[in-house]
Parts: structure tokens; sequence; C-alpha cells
């Protein structure tokens, strides 16, 4: 677009001119006026004549930022083709160069002293200068503005202080901690350690054995070997039914039973569970092993201890038995269970907890060594027994259902050497019996009336009070009546003449109760407690009956015949044996 005539910057060639602000060097060029634009490498904007070198002119009084040169324009060809340069006029509003003929003049023009801020400038952040609608004063002329002092800053916490402070504390806190923990360590060290030792303790109980009761030469009758028994945890159990089969054949129990055992269960009134339940007891170390050996889940075995009975039921009738706790519960085993019992000791230590299970050295420990019961000494002598048991089984089998009893008393001691029921049973397996009266002593528990047995207790008595003499002789005769009581001989003596060995050989009723008559009831009653009826005799077995004698005053008409030949009175047969 050609410019307008207007415009004052332009004269008649359509040149323009220049600024004539400040003093800027003008360049002369060949070829005519070109309005093209182009971006210098640094940003800077300058026209283009056809082809002609651009060339920068430093500016004298601008500032020394090579980054921020001024906008220049070039009007004109290229300079070096024609003439050299030559130097504006200073003052000069439109600066023309000459040139050889035919060139064009040039004119290099500052657009702005200002720099101009271009998008992709380098430095962003820089502010632009100023700009000024009036001529700079001089220096002088300004007036200086006051000075100011610069504000003072806030007066800020000391930081020392907080840290010493802080240092104080500390040191405070760890002083009172390190004085607490040597009080706890010196003064208060007994106290604190036993308060935590009933936590740290385990108690392991060490079994004694019981007493072993023996015959009068030391054989054993009843001793006590060691043995396990063998527990379930029902709360680890996989397969109870499963675990059983595998035990039955080993314990002898059924797998029903052993099933039962194995539930799952909790304890009576609680929701704790049940974790131990014995499966069986005294079962010997051999098939313990074999248990053990097939590792099954829930089941395991401990110490124990069995009663074994060598004889079985060699005086099984006294030995009695006990239970799988080893207290005695019948015969001798349980009227001198205090003796036969041993003392059990115990082991206590500190032990660690979890993993650490196990006694920690130097800990507390005390161990009560376990005391084993004392053995009983009988005066039964083995081979006796065995035999005095025999014959008395054949007698007994000739009679179904009936008791018998047998004792063998040593008449210089009056030590018993054999004293044998019937019926009787196996002690090792006092279960295994046709029923609980099988197991008592019928020698001591049981009481009859004496009968004719009890003539000697009679005629000894009238012997002792001189009511007769082993010489003594008068007539017996068949019959003889008391309180409206006839009583009887079993072999009639017809009234003749008998001796009082001969009254003792036929068991003469008659005669018996005609020195009884002699003798007195009064006298009677105190021979018979002086032969020991009515009382225990003090052998040792539990249950013993004292048996009853009817005391005089309450004698009827009739007992003044059936007291002398043994009836109206309850004996044992041991007691029997005993006035013998």
């Amino acid at each position: 677009m050609p410019p307008r005539s207007d415009d004052p910057r332009r004269d008649a060639t359509g040149s323009r001119r220049g600024s004539s602000r400040g003093s800027e060097p003008r360049e002369a060029g060949l070829g005519g006026i070109s309005d093209a634009r182009a971006y210098t490498p640094r940003g800077r904007t300058v026209r283009e004549g056809g082809g002609a070198e651009q060339r920068r002119t430093p500016r004298s009084n601008r500032s020394g930022d090579p980054f921020r040169p001024a906008l220049q324009v070039l009007d004109g060809g290229r300079a070096g083709r024609a003439g050299t340069r030559e130097p504006a006029t200073d003052g000069a509003r439109s600066g023309r160069r000459s040139t050889a003929a035919g060139g064009r003049a040039g004119v290099v023009r500052t657009v702005s002293s200002r720099p101009v801020r271009e998008p992709f400038d380098d430095d962003e952040d820089a502010p632009p200068p100023r700009r000024r609608s009036q001529p700079r004063r001089p220096a002088a002329a300004q007036p200086r503005r006051p000075v100011r002092k610069p504000r003072r800053p806030p007066r800020l916490g000391d930081p020392r202080r907080r840290l010493r402070l802080g240092t104080v504390l500390a040191l405070a806190l760890f002083a009172s901690i390190g004085v607490r923990l040597v009080y706890l360590q010196t003064v208060d060290t007994p106290a604190y350690a036993d308060g935590g030792l009933p936590n740290r303790l385990a108690v392991v109980e060490l079994p004694a054995p019981r007493g072993a009761i023996l015959d009068r030469s030391g054989e054993p009758l009843a001793h006590s070997v060691e043995a396990r028994y063998v527990f379930a945890d029902p709360t680890r159990v996989k397969d109870r039914f499963a675990t059983a089969r595998l035990l039955s054949p080993l314990l002898g129990v059924p797998v029903s039973d052993l099933a039962e055992k194995m539930r799952k269960r909790t304890l009576p009134g609680t929701d704790t569970p049940l974790q131990f339940v014995y499966l069986a007891r005294g079962v010997e170390i051999a098939t313990a092993k074999r248990i053990m050996a097939l590792d099954l889940a829930g089941i395991n075995v401990h110490r124990d201890e069995r009663r074994e009975v060598p004889g079985g039921d060699l005086a099984a009738n006294l030995i009695g038995f006990v239970s799988q706790d080893m207290n005695g519960l019948e015969g001798l085993e349980a009227k001198y269970d205090d003796v036969l019992r041993g003392q059990a000791g115990k082991r206590t230590y500190e032990v660690g907890l979890g993993d650490l299970a196990a006694p920690i050295p130097g800990g507390y420990s005390r161990t009560t060594q376990p005391q084993p019961g004392s053995s009983l000494k009988l005066t039964v002598d083995r081979d006796l027994q065995f035999m005095t048991q025999r014959i008395l089984a054949k007698q007994t089998a000739k009679v179904k259902g009936s008791v018998g009893a047998a004792v063998i008393i040593e008449v210089p001691s009056g030590e018993v050497l054999a004293q044998a029921s019937q019926p009787t049973y196996d002690a090792a397996n006092p279960t295994k019996v046709g029923s609980p009266a099988d197991r008592d002593d019928a020698a001591t528990t049981f009481v009859v009336d004496p009968g004719s047995i009890h003539k000697a207790i009679t005629y000894g008595a009238a012997l002792q009070e001189g009511v007769i003499t082993p010489d003594t002789k008068f007539p017996v005769s068949d019959t003889i009546v008391r309180g409206g009581v006839t009583f009887r001989d079993t072999h009639p003596a017809g009234g003749r003449t008998m001796s009082i060995p001969g009254m003792l050989a036929f068991s003469s009723n008659v005669g018996t109760i005609e020195i009884a008559e002699k003798l007195g009831k009064d006298r009677l009653f105190d021979y018979q407690k002086r032969f020991g009826l009515g009382q225990v005799t003090g052998e040792g077995m539990p249950g013993e009956a004292a048996g009853r004698l009817l005391p005089p005053d309450q004698w009827s008409g009739s007992a003044y015949g059936s007291v002398p030949i043994g009836h109206s009175v309850d004996a044992t047969p041991l007691q029997m044996a005993a006035a013998y």
C-alpha cells in the first residue's frame, strides 16, 4: 500500500525520514526501499533491503545489555554495492547518503530507543523500562528524597533458651528414671522378685511307689510296678473312630468305649472344652511305646503305676485291691492305705514362657524327694494259704451257693497262718467278679451261730471255775426242757453215765446244759467275753464283725438251754478259731 501524502515523515519519493531523537548514525545502501520485516536470531526486528546486508550500529546511549538492542529499520538497498558509507550529520531530521550513479539512497533509522519485548525473549522476569513523556532533567535539578530507615524486624525468641530448657527437662527425666531403676534393683528387689515368682514357677509331681504286701517269708503277694497311662485330648483328636480302632487291640478296650471317651465335650457347668480324659491306666511300658509309635493326634502317655498280684486269687479276700490312682479300696490295701501309700515328692523350678518353656539356669529350684510307701508283712504262709484255698473250694463245691471260711492259727503264738474264703476272686481284675459279696473275707465279716463248737467255751469255763473236773461223770438223759423248749441229743445216751471227754466227743446237748446250770449265766457270760466273743479280734482286717452276746439280764427261759450250746450267740469264724 503506497504511503499517504499527508504523512509528514515521508518525502515526495516515498522515503521515510528517520527520527532525530538522540544522535544515531545512518547507513546508505543500494537498491530501493523495502518494507519487509525479518527477525534476527536474538529476537530483534529489522527491515531488509532487497538482499542488502544487515549491519548493527551500536548506540552510545544504550545500556550494556547485549540481549536488548534497539529495533532498527534499514531503508534502501545494500550499501556494499556502490560507494562507501558516510556518517550522517548531527541534528538532521532526515539524513541522506550519496551513492554511485544508478544507486539508491538508504536511510538507517532507530524506531525506538526502548527495547522491544518479544514473546520468546530470554529474560522474561525483567521489568520493562519506564516511558518518559518529558525530557530528562538534569540530575542536579531533581530534589533528593529523604532516606528512610529500614524497618526493624520483630524480635524473635532466643532458640538457645528453649534448647537449654529442653536439655534440662530431658536430663531431669533420665535422672529420675535412673534413680528409680537403682531403687528397684537395690531396695525393692526381693519384693518384686517374689511377687512375680509364682508366674514363673512350674511344679512337677514325683510319684512315690506304693509299698508291697509280703507273706511271712518275704514273698510278694501284691506289689507295684512302673507303668504308663494313656490319655487323649478330645480337642486335638482328628478322627476319633479311626483312632479308637487303632488303640482298641493295644488297650483291650472296645472301640465304642474309646470313641465315646474321645468325644468333644465341655466341663460340667462351663463352656471350657475338656482337654484331658483317661483312655487306660496301668498300661505296660512296651505297649505304651507301640502307641507312641503310631503318632496319633491328641493321644499321649505318661508315667503311671500298676498294682501287680502274682498269685491272682491267692489270699485275694485278705489283700483286697486298689484304684487306678493307687488308693486302697478293700482288704488290707484299704486298712493300711496310709502305711502302704508313699508320699509323693515334687520339683518346683522357674521356667520360661512360650518357646522357652524350660528351666531357667540359676533360677529358683527346689526338689522334695518322694518317700516310697512301707511294705506290709503278714503272718500268712503263701504255700499253706494256697493249699487251704484249694481244699475249701472242693468242699464248698459240694454245696452249691454256699459260703465257706477256713482259718489256720498257730497255737503257741496265735498267728494266722492261712485264712481262706470261698468264693474268691482275682485281685488283679477286681471288677471281673460275680457279685461284690464274693470279695468279702468270710472269716471276719460273716456272723453266724457258732452252734456246738461253742460247747468248748462252756466246758472251759466250768473247768476253770472248778464246777467240773476232767474226771467228772454223771448220767445223761435223752432230752431236757428249758423255758418250754425241748432240747435233744443227736446221739442219745439213754440215761447212761458219761464222762466229760465223752460228752464232748458225742456233743451232748443235755450234758452241756446241765453243766452250764451249775456254772450260772453270769459266769458263763463273763467267760464268753474272756474268750473273745462279742468283740473284734484285732487281726487287722477291715470290716471285721464283733459278733453279739446275750446279756444275762435278757435271758429268757429257753436261753438257759440255747446259750450254752451255741445258740442266741453271734460270732465270726475267726473269733471261734481264736477262742479255741
